[in-house]
């Protein structure tokens, strides 16, 4: 038994010259070839989606691109966040995920698990060693990293850099 094969990119048509089995061999091959577009499309579909919604959660937050630093003072005062006692990490990611609320960003947007290396390396940190005031966050996301502080009042500033 002879066969031929045609190759279309990633689809490929197997031809034979026998009539025994040939119909149902060639239906097999278009149906495969029609599953193998059906995945194909759907995958760039979800990774184009995903992609565009964290390209416009940033420029939502750098009015267009106009920056590549923004600052941007929240009244604790004003937000309904749970007691996170001493995880400053935990309430700093919190009221970054407030503000990116308000400027109309999706929850999936950012991703505060991953840096542009991979793992995300956030943390806090005191400025002066005996002040506890002093206290700053370094927050690592997908699209870019947050400095987060908190004043002696009940107002945390968020600054929020774009990755180089």
């Amino acid at each position: 038994m002879q066969k031929m094969s045609f190759h279309f990119g990633l689809f490929k048509i197997n031809k034979c010259n026998v009539k025994i089995n040939c119909a149902a061999r060639l239906t097999w091959d278009l149906f495969m070839n029609f599953l193998k577009g059906i995945i194909l499309t759907f995958s760039m579909t979800v990774i184009s989606s995903t992609f565009a919604s964290s390209t416009d959660c940033v420029r939502k937050i750098t009015n267009d691109f106009a920056y590549t630093t923004t600052f941007t003072n929240i009244d604790l005062d004003q937000l309904e966040l749970r007691d996170y006692g001493k995880d400053y990490l935990a309430q700093a990611i919190a009221v970054i995920r407030v503000y990116a609320d308000s400027k109309g960003c999706q929850k999936k947007d950012i991703n505060f698990g991953k840096g542009p290396n991979g793992g995300s390396y956030s943390r806090c940190r005191l400025v002066e060693r005996y002040s506890p005031h002093s206290r700053s966050c370094y927050v690592e996301t997908n699209i870019g990293y947050f400095m987060v502080t908190k004043n002696l009042g009940d107002h945390m500033h968020l600054v929020f850099n774009l990755w180089d």
